[in-house]
């Protein structure tokens, strides 16, 4: 499993992540992040800098595909970007590690199991292909 450097993290970045939980986990993310009237990626980049200096994680509740048990679609579901450890650039300046993940939150079972480790598998395989890939074993 891999994190990355909070430094490394642009809006460019940002949104594939997004795009990524979209693609794999489903919900509100076109509606919240790409129409017209969201916040741009500079606003949402500024957010979790800002949130992950007052906690351990941030979490964006974009819903997903899964039904709950009422039969009614998902709307719980988060991105959860979580504080894994700090790490010293350059021997002067901490930088944190972050990491990210799908939660399910109040829907269970395997179909959801598989969701959250889909996204791990492709979140992994995205911060390898852009080399900010910290190992977090």
């Amino acid at each position: 499993m891999y994190g990355m450097r909070i430094s490394q993290l642009t809006e460019e970045l940002l949104k594939e992540i997004l795009l990524l939980y979209d693609k794999i986990a489903g919900g509100d993310v076109e509606s919240c992040c790409f129409s017209a009237g969201s916040p741009p990626m500079d606003v949402r980049l500024k957010w979790l800098k800002d949130g992950l200096t007052h906690g351990n994680a941030v979490d964006w509740r974009y819903g997903s595909k899964l039904i709950t048990r009422s039969g009614l679609p998902d709307k719980d579901a988060k991105l959860v970007i979580w504080y894994e450890k700090t790490l010293w650039r350059e021997n002067t300046e901490k930088d944190m590690v972050i990491r990210f993940a799908f939660d399910p939150n109040i829907v269970s079972g395997p179909e959801a199991e598989k969701i959250s480790e889909d996204f791990k598998k492709e979140m992994d395989e995205l911060l390898i292909k852009w080399k900010v890939n910290v190992d977090l074993k």
